[in-house]
């Protein structure tokens, strides 16, 4: 696995890169605990194998890729490129509405600002349903920066020919 090529266009990527690791370095640490307790078993082979595929000291796994996705829904998929469990959340919004659907098993999860959830999305078909934005008055500070309301999610995972190596 390779990094993104808008992490290595420039000078300026590279840092970015560093700072989004140490600036989420808390919460990433907190992911790696629920992945130790909840797959006490398989949890050194993650840890053998995120440790051998980083690319930055600073990023405490497990998980090598991560996408952050903003105002998405998605179709019906399934990730099988996908190694190990993998780790979905919400980090903010002003939205109603978006849940995570789990087609194989019949069951529909919040998907609300602060949700964690944690799947085998590589075996399970699962869709995320659209969102409708609550209206706000985000301030200036934000409409500045061009922000308006929606849900930002972030997927955690770790692609299996990557795992394998």
């Amino acid at each position: 696995m390779t990094p993104s090529a808008s992490f290595t266009a420039n000078g300026c990527a590279t840092a970015a890169l560093e700072n989004f690791y140490t600036e989420g370095a808390q919460l990433h640490v907190w992911l790696d605990a629920i992945m130790e307790h909840e797959f006490p078993t398989e949890y050194p082979a993650f840890k053998k194998a995120h440790h051998a595929g980083r690319w930055s000291e600073t990023d405490p796994g497990p998980h090598l890729g991560r996408v952050i996705v903003w105002k998405l829904g998605s179709q019906d998929h399934i990730d099988d490129a996908d190694a190990i469990p993998t780790i979905v959340y919400t980090l903010s919004g002003n939205f109603v509405g978006g849940f995570m659907d789990l087609l194989d098993v019949d069951t529909r999860l919040h998907y609300r600002p602060g949700a964690l959830i944690v799947g085998f999305f590589g075996h399970l078909w699962h869709v995320v349903t659209p969102h409708e934005d609550r209206l706000c008055n985000p301030g200036e500070k934000y409409l500045n920066l061009g922000l308006t309301p929606g849900r930002v999610s972030v997927v955690n995972y770790f692609p299996t020919n990557s795992f394998n190596q």
